[in-house]
């Protein structure tokens, strides 16, 4: 969380001078947990918007399982989340985050999975919050998902 807090936080303050969404993957939580010490005190309204698996939808009560995607949901709370930091839980299925990192990629950006699982979310977030701030941060790449054949031939 320190990370977030002294480098992350202070990037996002310096290139937005508004941000309405603050739109995360939970992994170990804490990239959730340093932004939210810091964000709201310049940004009064922010919301923040955790993303997990929808097999594994362990943040929202629901029981541990398999998933297609890395890097997200260990299959426990993390020591660092707080309930508190996520207003809503979006729940993205392994099998769209990967047809969305293809589709991604196909353009030009290469990123991995849990990216492409945090921008599903956000479009789907940007749909009905017209006019709305909505940032993600790209945690990943896709170089370590080419054996996966996510990325198709």
């Amino acid at each position: 969380p320190a990370a977030h807090m002294e480098t992350t936080a202070e990037e996002i303050v310096a290139d937005f001078p508004r941000l309405d969404y603050m739109v995360l993957g939970i992994g170990t939580s804490g990239t959730i947990n340093g932004l939210y010490q810091i964000l709201p005190k310049h940004f009064s309204d922010i919301k923040f918007i955790a993303v997990e698996p929808k097999e594994s939808p362990v943040l929202s009560g629901g029981e541990k399982n398999k998933h297609g995607i890395p890097g997200i949901s260990p299959g426990f709370i993390p020591p660092f989340y707080q309930f508190k930091f996520a207003e809503r839980i979006v729940q993205i299925a392994s099998k769209d985050a990967h047809i969305k990192a293809n589709e991604l990629a196909k353009q030009g950006l290469f990123f991995g999975v849990s990216t492409a699982a945090t921008i599903l979310a956000c479009e789907a977030l940007a749909e009905t919050m017209e006019g709305k701030e909505i940032l993600t941060i790209a945690c990943d790449n896709g170089w370590k998902y080419l054996s996966m054949d996510i990325y198709g031939k």
